[in-house]
């Protein structure tokens, strides 16, 4: 217990790895407070421009839709980008889809713009990174236990600030859009300050980046098959999305048709990568001599 208090008092200031701690952390929470700013105002969205329920639930779903695959794809970004320059840019790039979101009008602009404000919702991803590389194993499990709960606080936090802020800026059934707009713009603003005080490593430590994409050994096949099920959850998410949109007339049945063989062919392509290989070795895997085991198969994954 002494020890952990210890670990703790070290971390009550802002200097060396204990800043950057606080930064990340503050990256995840803005984030969150954009990712999560629709919910506050749903029923005043609603009323303001005549949404049914079903049309505030497929927004709700909207904003979580792409965040599955973003996360896959960002996790992979962050590996060859760094996470200075990826978690600064994804808070300054959130403010373009927020601002559209605050001004829009029409439900069809509602649910292109939060369908990409879903991707925000990835950014945790980064932090988990940039805080491995500042804070050795010992103190992983603190750090991120810090990291975690404030940066998830961020929902929280907009559904108990943003309503104040906007109806101490504007009155009336529009001033919802103050809230969420003053939110991306925070983001933005925090963007560029973190891209200015962090940084990816310590002093004199490399950034590890991987010089081509990896291939992930797994040892049966079943756990080939195990990995190339981890896409239907993906096609599954994305096609109840589009289901749900096509329900409230944003596509017709033609561009549905279109999502569901897409998706169906995102799959099946990523499964037949993941599974190309029956032999005892394939082509695909690693040179080292310690993964050259004639009962493993090796299977091409996003990684980096």
């Amino acid at each position: 217990m002494q020890s952990v208090l210890r670990q703790l008092r070290s971390l009550v200031s802002f200097k060396g790895s204990a800043r950057i701690l606080h930064l990340t952390t503050g990256a995840f929470f803005i984030s969150f407070v954009v990712w999560f700013n629709f919910a506050p105002f749903s029923k005043a969205i609603g009323a303001d421009l005549h949404l049914s329920k079903a049309q505030l639930t497929t927004l709700t779903l909207c904003n979580l839709a792409l965040t599955v695959p973003a996360r896959i794809l960002i996790g992979a970004l962050v590996d060859r980008v760094g996470p200075r320059r990826l978690y600064s840019g994804l808070l300054i790039a959130s403010v373009i889809p927020n601002t559209i979101f605050a001004m829009a009008h029409s439900y069809g602009t509602l649910v292109f713009s939060r369908l990409a404000l879903g991707i925000v919702g990835a950014g945790f991803v980064v932090g988990i990174r940039m805080i491995a590389e500042w804070f050795p194993k010992e103190k992983f499990g603190l750090v991120e236990g810090i990291y975690g709960g404030w940066g998830n606080f961020g929902a929280a936090a907009a559904a108990m600030a943003l309503p104040v802020i906007a109806t101490a800026i504007a009155s009336g059934p529009g001033a919802w859009r103050w809230g969420i707009g003053m939110s991306g713009l925070a983001a933005a603003i925090y963007g560029v300050v973190f891209l200015l005080t962090t940084q990816d490593t310590p002093d004199g430590v490399t950034y590890a980046r991987p010089k081509k994409a990896a291939a992930l050994a797994v040892g049966s096949r079943g756990a080939v098959w195990l990995l190339a099920a981890l896409q239907v959850p993906v096609a599954g998410v994305l096609g109840l999305v589009a289901w749900r949109i096509h329900r409230v007339g944003i596509i017709g049945t033609t561009g549905l048709t279109a999502v569901g063989i897409g998706l169906l062919a995102l799959a099946a392509g990523s499964s037949r990568t993941c599974c190309a290989s029956t032999g005892p070795y394939s082509r695909a895997s690693p040179s080292s001599s310690r993964s050259r085991s004639p009962r493993s198969l090796y299977c091409r994954w996003p990684t980096a």
